[in-house]
């Protein structure tokens, strides 16, 4: 659990230094980067002085601020969900949530859905919340020229445009057209100097093509400094054709390994090879999940829950009996086909969920 947590810390530090590196041609964004790390290396020693004291602080939450959506995308976790989406956090609460994320050291915040950019009224507030990255991952079809003023002048706001591999296959995904919608976004945000990252889902179907030319060439064309890699996870009934097998998957990581170390652009993988850093970073030993009605949750991908952070405050939803059970017993998360090792055991899961005060039901249609 500790070389899992200091190993994480280095990580995060390591990489801010490697992609301020890269930038060194924006001056704007270099002077922007350099703040960054002195922001996350002073949040860092807060999170190490309350993990002291015994209280459990991961270094990044992951926040699915909507259920809402544009699209229909194949596959979408959140789609799978049985979600409320008349009881999703009001800026206020959620507020107060950043207020107590901040204050416990928490420097990371990835602002997901459904689609991040219908919660203007949540973007507008984490740029207030300067001392913290807000990476926004979006299917990129709502970034107008509004939006892009607004980047403009919210640094720490970053948007990570989700894609396919080429034209036909994210089309085939997302909907007609939003290939052309998404990459011509890239290519304003890259005309007015805005930071910005891509994501691809990488599934049975797709994995060569997105760790392969041209794929990771037109990324770096379009002007993104950054590729997250996010396994695909079955999530839904009838989609684990699609999940990688153990074989494709680690051919799947030497690609991206090989790959972008010669193209020279940053990457991070989700699972990724997280055996090298002490196991699977969830239930709060690198991150945790608030759901768009503000249930604490180990992963996005683990939707298991006992506290609302309307009710409950952070500080002790992160140190639940629920997460110390399976921080306790993390040797017990085996990963099978589809990335996440707790949604892979998620009848032992939630066993344990139902040992303690439980307010909600499991929420995903089989």
């Amino acid at each position: 659990m500790k070389k899992l947590e200091t190993t994480f810390n280095k990580s995060l530090i390591k990489f801010y230094s490697k992609l301020l590196k890269l930038l060194l041609k924006n001056p704007s964004i270099v002077s922007f980067m350099r703040k960054t790390i002195k922001d996350q290396i002073k949040s860092s020693r807060t999170r190490n002085s309350w993990n002291e004291m015994g209280i459990n602080v991961p270094p990044i939450v992951i926040s699915s601020i909507t259920s809402k959506c544009n699209l229909k995308c194949v596959g979408c976790y959140s789609n799978a969900k049985e979600l409320n989406t008349e009881n999703e956090l009001s800026v206020d609460e959620y507020r107060n949530f950043l207020k107590q994320a901040q204050k416990l050291g928490i420097a990371i915040n990835l602002l997901a859905g459904g689609e991040p950019f219908m919660r203007m009224d949540i973007l507008n507030l984490a740029k207030e919340f300067d001392r913290m990255l807000f990476p926004v991952f979006t299917n990129g079809t709502l970034i107008n020229e509004d939006v892009i003023d607004f980047l403009k002048n919210a640094r720490n706001i970053i948007p990570i445009l989700s894609i396919e591999g080429d034209k036909e296959t994210t089309d085939s995904r997302r909907g007609n057209g939003i290939y052309d919608e998404v990459t011509d976004a890239m290519r304003k945000l890259n005309s007015e100097g805005i930071f910005f990252g891509v994501s691809a889902t990488a599934s049975s179907e797709n994995f060569r093509q997105i760790t392969s030319d041209p794929f990771i060439p037109n990324v770096m064309n379009w002007g993104a400094k950054i590729i997250f890699y996010e396994e695909f996870v079955p999530l839904k009934s009838g989609s684990d054709n699609l999940a990688l097998n153990e074989v494709q998957r680690e051919e799947f990581l030497q690609r991206i390994e090989e790959k972008t170390n010669e193209e020279k652009i940053l990457s991070i993988t989700l699972p990724g090879r997280d055996e090298k850093h002490g196991g699977c970073p969830a239930a709060g030993k690198g991150f945790v999940h608030l759901s768009p009605e503000g249930y604490l949750e180990p992963c996005p991908f683990a939707p298991f829950s006992i506290h609302n952070i309307r009710k409950t405050p952070l500080k002790e939803a992160l140190n639940s009996g629920f997460f110390n059970h399976l921080r306790e017993n993390h040797e017990k998360w085996v990963r099978k086909q589809g990335g996440c090792a707790l949604w892979a055991n998620r009848e032992w899961v939630e066993k344990i969920r139902d040992n303690y005060t439980c307010q909600k039901p499991l929420y995903i249609s089989e």
